[in-house]
């Protein structure tokens, strides 16, 4: 391995990264309102990095590459960003076997990596110890967690509806499996909803038709639509989660 010089090397703060997915698992387009739906489960660090002096980042490196990427361009040179990665500890060998990013823990980390000379810069590359990060998406089997992890999604959707001043009548409980096929329950009332109980117990209701589950699903995400075109002006759908 050549080792970066310090000049070609940085900090770069990050919350969570999520694993790719072969294409032939994402989801379409329209199945999907956030990029991380097309992720694996991500890894997140227990602490959010403070970027204001750079603590809990990645170990970064880049440089001027050369090399014709796209033909109709030609030749060109751009710059080329990575990560300094190393062994997987527990958490992330359980999902990405075959490696994670170094992760700078300390400003004295951090003024290592920028300024040391190489062979002491790489001393840092290890794995982060075990318990300093934590799972952010889970594959889910039991009922009792699924209804745990609706309250989220509810308490969310139930705020928004209430700032809102909305009137809806329909609720939409979404289920994304774990191999990314993802199906929708709805349930129409003849009023609009009136309370976020009746949101919970409703969403808790269409959660009981995926059960028994053939296979393993993601934290459930909650909608309302169908509202009064007298109370908000026009027809819109509050969603969160998945």
């Amino acid at each position: 391995m050549r080792a970066p010089s310090p000049w070609a090397r940085f900090p770069a703060p990050v919350a969570a990264k999520a694993g790719s997915t072969p294409a032939h698992q994402r989801l379409r387009a329209n199945d999907c309102k956030d990029l991380q739906d097309r992720r694996e489960p991500a890894v997140e660090l227990n602490e959010e990095p403070a970027i204001t002096v750079c603590e809990r980042a990645p170990a970064g490196t880049w440089t001027n590459w050369t090399s014709v990427r796209k033909v109709k361009e030609g030749e060109t040179t751009n710059d080329i960003f990575a990560f300094l990665a190393t062994e997987p500890n527990a958490e992330v060998g359980a999902i990405h076997p075959k490696a994670m990013p170094v992760i700078l823990t300390t400003p004295a980390e951090v003024e290592t990596w920028m300024t040391a000379p190489s062979d002491e810069a790489l001393k840092l590359q290890r794995p982060l110890p075990g318990g300093e990060l934590k799972i952010v998406v889970r594959d889910l089997t039991e009922f009792e967690v699924m209804l745990s992890e609706l309250q989220s999604p509810v308490d969310k959707v139930w705020r928004h509806y209430e700032d809102k001043g909305a009137r809806g009548r329909t609720v939409t409980l979404k289920v994304k499996f774990a191999d990314f096929e993802l199906i929708s329950r709805s349930r129409t009332f003849v009023g609009a909803i009136g309370s976020r109980d009746e949101l919970e117990s409703s969403s808790a209701e269409l959660l009981t038709a995926f059960f028994p589950l053939e296979k393993a699903v993601r934290p459930p995400g909650v909608a309302i639509s169908g509202f009064s075109i007298v109370a908000i002006g026009r027809s819109e759908q509050i969603a969160f989660a998945l």
